[in-house]
């Protein structure tokens, strides 16, 4: 995400798919691990990049629930 000077963004997605290519349980699956990944990490930047997983799934849980 870019803000410019005149208050406009720009935001840039590596890959943007539609909802109907998102499957719930998948989803589910992948937030279980992302969970799971960040108990047991060892370090803080393990830590941050589980805890970014599990936002990431959570918002795609609850977009398609």
């Amino acid at each position: 995400v870019t803000v410019h000077a005149d208050s406009t963004v720009q935001v840039l997605a590596e890959e943007a798919v539609t909802m109907d290519m998102l499957d719930l349980a998948t989803a589910k699956s992948n937030l279980e691990k992302a969970v799971s990944e960040m108990a047991a990490a060892s370090d803080e930047a393990a830590k941050a990049e589980a805890q970014i997983k599990v936002e990431a799934n959570e918002a795609l849980v609850k977009a398609l629930e």
